[in-house]
């Protein structure tokens, strides 16, 4: 008994100083430590400048509550950063919100995850129609059947092209080609033609797709020409026979001026006259089933390209539609004035165009007169440009059908405000050659949906000749608000 109790003594005097000295130490607790546990990006694809949501989920694995610095980056550059305090074994939540304009891949990293999102082209789709079927239509060879469109914005890059129609049946398909041709303006030059094999369409009604390889990039008006080559052969409009493709068109839209017929690269206006007069007075104001789908191209930050000092953008300002309803010459001495307001200022004005044509025989080489282009203030009080030009520059056609020319502005005119382009053909009367008339017609269009009223006039050699203008309208109602077929080109920063 003795000697237990010995043992237990030595044991308490070995023990108690080890026990006491554990009590007396510091518990040691593990750092934070941050983990990114998810990442999302929504949407994956977007359009430029469209918001991107990122949300990320971040974990404390540590033993201590502390702040995590959670970065963002976009394309290996930080975009952001949010600090967020994050307890031992809790998940946090953080949401950026990000929107990029270069178009392409873009690689989003947040710790040791990475996600992709892309950024499209922002796409357009023009067109008239609604989508309702009212009438077949087509054209034979060599006639056409053409569609003008204003681009939502400029620059403005076509790449497809869609035709709604459907051909009649026939052998070998393969082996006969339709053209589709795109213009700019009002057939002032052609941009682009391909031709397509028949087989592209059906028996069947169907929406062809055509792509534009190249893509054509425009900064005005345009045209979609689509020619057939149709071979008729018996039948009637509805119902033909031979190598033919009919055209969808759609009577419910309301864009008189935008369509009509084309024969070998003119705007044939007699032709579609006759057609809605003898076979459809709805084709006026309805539209062929032809869309065009295109981008605005911009490369890098718009907002930034926006405002470079650097970037020009070509404008062509008109009040027109392109379709000439009636032609007049200024006689006594006279002219036509149209008043434009710039775009964007300063605006640098480098052509104008004029359709119109000379009427009657032999007025050209040492007959043919000049015209004159004079350039003015707003008000017809200060003279920025004049200059003659030759009257052989418009084409001698007897029938009444009207062609662009081109006056180029050399040297180039800046205005910042409202100006004025007067028009003087130079011809006091009509001139007599061979007992003919001849003199400068101009194009003009007389469509109440033009919305002109009070930017043309008559002039008389720099003055507004209100007279003659009053005179006129109360002979010609329609001309209250009527267009001269006068537009300007030029370039702005």
């Amino acid at each position: 008994m003795t000697v237990r109790c010995i043992w237990v003594a030595v044991l308490l005097s070995v023990l108690l100083p080890s026990i006491s000295s554990c009590a007396n130490s510091p518990i040691v607790l593990k750092p934070a430590e941050f983990i990114v546990n998810k990442l999302d990006i929504t949407p994956t694809e977007v359009t430029p400048r469209e918001n991107v949501t990122i949300t990320v989920e971040i974990g404390n694995i540590g033993g201590v509550t502390d702040n995590c610095n959670a970065v963002l980056n976009v394309d290996g550059e930080e975009r952001d950063r949010q600090i967020i305090s994050i307890k031992p074994s809790e998940n946090k939540t953080c949401i950026f919100s990000i929107n990029e304009s270069k178009r392409g891949p873009h690689t989003v990293e947040i710790g040791r995850l990475k996600r992709d999102f892309t950024v499209t082209e922002n796409s357009f789709l023009l067109k008239y129609d609604k989508g309702v079927i009212s009438n077949f239509w087509f054209r034979p060879d060599p006639y056409g059947q053409w569609i003008s469109f204003s681009p939502p914005s400029v620059p403005f890059q076509i790449n497809k092209v869609y035709i709604l129609g459907r051909r009649t049946d026939f052998g070998q398909p393969d082996n006969k080609n339709y053209t589709v041709n795109i213009w700019r303006g009002n057939f002032e030059e052609k941009l682009y033609s391909k031709d397509y094999p028949y087989s592209n369409f059906s028996t069947d009604l169907k929406l062809i797709e055509h792509e534009i390889n190249p893509p054509i990039i425009v900064k005005g008006s345009f045209a979609i020409d689509f020619v057939s080559h149709s071979e008729f052969t018996s039948g009637n409009g509805q119902m033909p026979n031979g190598k033919v493709i009919m055209i969808a068109t759609d009577y419910t839209t309301d864009s008189p001026g935008n369509i009509g017929s084309s024969l070998m690269g003119f705007n044939d206006t007699k032709d579609f006259e006759q057609l809605y007069q003898n076979y459809g007075p709805n084709l006026k104001k309805g539209s062929w089933i032809i869309r065009v789908e295109g981008i605005h191209p911009i490369s890098g930050d718009p907002q930034k390209e926006t405002i470079s000092a650097n970037r020009k953008d070509n404008y062509l300002l008109k009040n027109d539609d392109g379709v000439p309803t009636m032609n007049w010459y200024p006689g006594d001495g006279g002219g036509f004035w149209i008043k434009y307001d710039p775009p964007v200022k300063p605006f640098k004005i480098t052509e104008v165009l004029i359709s119109g044509y000379r009427f009657g025989s032999g007025a050209s080489g040492s007959n043919a007169r000049y015209y004159t282009i004079n350039i003015w203030d707003g008000m017809l009080q200060k003279k920025l440009y004049s200059k003659d030009y030759p009257a052989a520059d418009f084409i001698g056609n007897s029938a009444g059908s009207s062609d662009w020319v081109t006056a180029t502005i050399d040297p180039a005119i800046e205005v910042n405000n409202e100006f004025t382009v007067e028009f003087l053909s130079r011809n006091e009367s009509p001139i007599i050659i061979g007992g003919q008339e001849h003199s400068v017609k101009i194009a003009i269009q007389s469509s109440n949906k033009t919305g002109t009223q009070c930017k043309t006039g008559f002039s008389k050699e720099g003055y507004n000749d209100i007279s003659k203008y009053l005179r006129y309208t109360q002979d010609y109602p329609v001309i209250v608000n009527s267009s001269w077929m006068i537009r300007v080109e030029g370039i702005g920063k």
